[in-house]
């Protein structure tokens, strides 16, 4: 009976042994932690974003979008909306987003393993595997640990995930393909927030807002997004942020300048601004100018602005020139912050990187060494916010499961 070793027990590893499982073979699922599927319950603010019914290639970064779109072709949403209900785990949809009904992280985790149970998959947690190598003069490969344990396996899924999340460590995986000579791109955080050096951070700490953000390295745009960004005392947060991390990580990490600017008005344009506070100053001449912005954005914007403009807000409207109005509605059209870093791969949503897609086939195997595949995040792939990363784990979990059965 052929031995088939999963090496990690997040989402994709899971999968993957499940799906690897038949009554002509045995599997053994090993995790470095005392429990598979940590990652889990983190996921969706703990009610785990399964997926996303809106797939879409140009959801992920990759350096080969033909090798995505095929994955998400052989394994779309309702291949996964399927098999969640082949196990008991009823999925409901919200604006597109795919969440348990019972929109509980814990309950897609309990499913899992209970489904690894009913399947007689073998669970070993403690077990962290640092060396994989081919066996000499016959098929398989042989697993090994830092404490001198090793398992001998026909058969091998690499599934080990990254280091996103995690305080330390998570590079076992990446280091072995590494060794076994498999082309593979530098790690940095993905989906994270961004560091700045502005000195107005810490006044502007707490304000959550609609903007629009354009991303510069070395002066050229890279990218821009649009949704709620939160400041902090760090730097900038947020969805659109997260969106935009991965290319100012890849930037930094080039030593290239990374500046965002920011739109804290996108419904309005500089001259309508412009035109708005010309009006107000016709309209209401004694009333202060705190007064006047009062009403228009949040305050700590207002008091960061107006001190940068070195205008006081116990001004009346009517006292202000229209170049200092102009300067003003400059800064909300375009408030440019400079990047000095990410948050580390701790606070990091997933972990962009990994292993060069063209170094797998189809069904995710090595092509260099039979009976060898790698799934998830090991592979230099990674998606936007919404789902799309654990898709990605439980699609390419599921061929690769497939495709060990033999």
């Amino acid at each position: 009976m052929d031995k088939i070793y999963i090496v990690g027990g997040g989402a994709s590893g899971m999968m993957a042994a499940i799906q690897a499982k038949t009554k002509d073979n045995e599997v053994i699922l090993l995790e470095k932690n005392d429990r598979v599927g940590k990652k889990i319950l983190a996921t969706g603010n703990g009610k785990c974003n399964l997926g996303n019914e809106n797939l879409s290639v140009d959801c992920y970064y990759s350096k080969n979008s033909s090798f995505v779109e095929q994955v998400l072709k052989r394994y779309d949403t309702e291949s996964a909306v399927s098999f969640f209900d082949s196990i008991g785990l009823k999925v409901r949809s919200k604006n597109g987003y795919l969440y348990p009904y019972a929109e509980q992280a814990s309950v897609v985790l309990d499913v899992l393993r209970m489904e690894l149970e009913r399947r007689s998959i073998q669970v070993k947690p403690g077990v962290q595997i640092t060396d994989c190598t081919p066996l000499i003069n016959k098929r398989g490969y042989l697993l090994k640990t830092p404490d001198g344990r090793s398992y001998e396996a026909d058969r091998v899924i690499l599934a080990c995930g990254g280091p996103a999340s995690l305080k330390e460590g998570g590079k076992d995986g990446y280091n072995i393909l590494q060794k076994l000579g498999l082309k593979t791109y530098p790690l940095v955080p993905g989906l994270v927030q961004l560091r700045t050096d502005g000195k107005e951070q810490k006044a502007l700490s707490g304000v959550r807002c609609k903007a629009s953000l354009r991303l510069f390295a070395d002066g050229i745009q890279q990218g821009s997004e649009q949704g709620e960004l939160q400041l902090t005392d760090y730097g900038i947060s947020g969805i659109p942020v997260f969106q935009l991390s991965r290319v100012a990580a890849y930037a930094l990490r080039n030593r290239k300048s990374v500046m965002v600017q920011i739109d804290f008005t996108p419904e309005y344009s500089y001259d309508e601004i412009v035109t708005y506070l010309l009006e107000q100053q016709n309209l209401r001449k004694d009333q202060t100018v705190d007064e006047l912005l009062t009403g228009f954005l949040n305050k700590k914007i207002n008091l960061v602005f107006l001190k940068k403009c070195q205008i006081a807000g116990n001004r009346t409207i009517e006292s202000l020139q229209k170049k200092e109005i102009k300067q003003l509605a400059g800064l909300y059209k375009n408030y440019e912050v400079h990047i000095t870093g990410t948050n580390p791969f701790l606070n990091a949503q997933v972990c962009a990187g990994g292993v060069d897609v063209d170094e797998v086939d189809e069904q995710m195997q090595v092509k260099k060494y039979p009976g060898l595949f790698v799934t998830g995040e090991l592979l230099d792939v990674d998606g936007i916010c919404g789902g799309y990363n654990l898709h990605w784990a439980f699609a390419t979990g599921a061929i690769a499961g497939k495709a060990i059965r033999g």
